[in-house]
């Protein structure tokens, strides 16, 4: 549910799952915790943000990050139903869309769907329309190119492209780097 961003000098903790964030049980449910339940487990902010994501992306589903807990922990395999049949209620639908974004962005990444590149390249006219081919012929779909002449690792009478696609898997990332040491650019994956 929490986990922690840590920079030097700031320690900044983010709550993925704001509505199970408790000091402790009240007086009524506790009670009735002790009674009924046989087991906790616990779920991370980043097995949270998955089940979110797969929601959006398989389901077309928003919930909140409280509301899909439960099918984050079967999911994560911590809670094994034994052969059982389950059903995970999923709820709620109080979601920052800044986080959502982030979500989907970051998972995007991390499923392989999109890549960043950075390429260096002299700074002359032509070179990016024959970077861009080489993409096309990968059938690659281009969402943004940034270019850089002014920061000063970047030498004179050169440019850095940086240069974000939307892809379908990592194979097709490694496509693109064949694709791109074979049409001999320089060039750095961030992402």
């Amino acid at each position: 549910m929490m986990g922690r961003l840590e920079d030097p000098g700031v320690s900044v903790t983010i709550l993925i799952a704001g509505g199970l964030a408790i000091r402790t049980p009240s007086d009524k449910t506790f009670p009735l915790i002790r009674e009924l339940v046989d087991d906790l487990v616990t779920e991370n902010g980043e097995e949270i943000a998955r089940v979110l994501f797969l929601l959006c992306q398989r389901a077309k589903m928003i919930a909140e990050p409280a509301g899909t807990a439960l099918l984050a922990a079967i999911l994560s395999r911590k809670l094994l139903p034994g052969g059982k049949k389950v059903a995970a209620c999923i709820s709620g639908g109080n979601l920052d869309l800044n986080l959502l974004t982030q979500i989907v962005e970051r998972n995007f990444l991390i499923a392989g769907l999109r890549s960043k590149f950075a390429v260096e390249v002299p700074d002359k006219p032509g070179v990016l329309n024959t970077l861009l081919n080489v993409l096309t012929e990968l059938g690659v779909n281009v969402e943004s190119i940034s270019h850089d002449r002014l920061t000063p690792s970047v030498p004179l009478g050169h440019v850095r492209i940086t240069i974000c696609v939307r892809t379908l898997d990592e194979s097709q990332i490694a496509s693109i780097e064949n694709s791109l040491r074979t049409a001999r650019f320089a060039f750095e994956r961030l992402t």
